[in-house]
């Protein structure tokens, strides 16, 4: 099983800068999690082996992966939470998806609104699927293009 300061460092080794390519420094991301840099080596090459829960939501925040990837003991565990993770961040990339999650955020939608608003997506999709199957008929009702 791989310690916290092993998986802490897997994330400096592998997670790029999306500017520039580069992995990111120590100081970095000490400063962008509020942690002092000597503090955050002793972290990586494990001298300080006992990580609060708020430093290692915050690396978790800022490497973007889920706090799974510090404390789950399984390996498939961390696997298909680093999976998730990326889904998530894949997903927040295409249009429209991050404004429509801030606006739920941002108005403090209660569960019950969060599901009004699946249940409102669901049915757009379905709707739009149906079009599409009355578009691709319509096409073929007509027959080949001359």
């Amino acid at each position: 099983m791989a310690t916290f300061a092993e998986r802490l460092d897997e994330l400096f080794r592998t997670v790029r800068h999306p500017v520039t390519g580069k992995p990111y420094s120590v100081r970095h991301v000490a400063a962008a999690c509020g942690l002092s840099h000597t503090h955050l080596n002793k972290l990586r090459s494990g001298t300080a082996s006992d990580p609060r829960w708020s430093e290692m939501e915050a690396l978790a925040r800022f490497f973007g992966v889920p706090i799974d990837h510090f404390v789950a003991a399984d390996p498939r565990q961390r696997r298909e939470a680093d999976e998730h993770s990326a889904a998530l961040a894949a997903a927040l990339r295409q249009p429209g998806v991050s404004q429509v999650m801030l606006r739920m955020v941002q108005r403090r939608l209660s569960p019950e609104g969060a599901a009004a608003v699946i249940r409102i997506i669901d049915e757009v999709a379905r709707l739009e699927a149906a079009q599409r199957r009355r578009a691709v008929a319509g096409q073929a009702d007509r027959g080949p293009v001359q």
